[in-house]
């Protein structure tokens, strides 16, 4: 299954102002918020620039955007990594609460 992304970036940064707002003074979920933005703003091009059509050129130009952000920070690859796994522990806490 293909999902498609049908929000821009600008809306991107809305929900990102939001999450801080939520996120309070604690400064875990300051971080989880920070990861999520910085780890969606790499990767936009992808998510974002891409159509449907779009083929390997296409995609290959967008990966050269990303390049460039991992070059700038190196960090992405983890930052993804912690989010992922928070993200996981979060669903399985709220599945487990749901089956019993």
């Amino acid at each position: 299954m293909i999902l498609y992304v049908t929000f821009s970036v600008e809306e991107l940064n809305v929900f990102v102002d939001l999450a801080m707002m939520s996120a309070g003074d604690e400064p875990i979920n300051v971080m989880k918020v920070q990861c999520l933005h910085s780890a969606v703003r790499s990767y936009a091009p992808l998510i974002f620039k891409l159509e449907k059509d779009s083929g390997y050129k296409e995609l290959l130009e967008q990966f050269e955007h990303v390049f460039k952000e991992l070059k700038a920070n190196p960090k992405m690859p983890y930052q993804i990594v912690c989010l992922n796994t928070f993200l996981v522990k979060l669903y399985i806490l709220f599945h487990g609460m749901y089956s019993h």
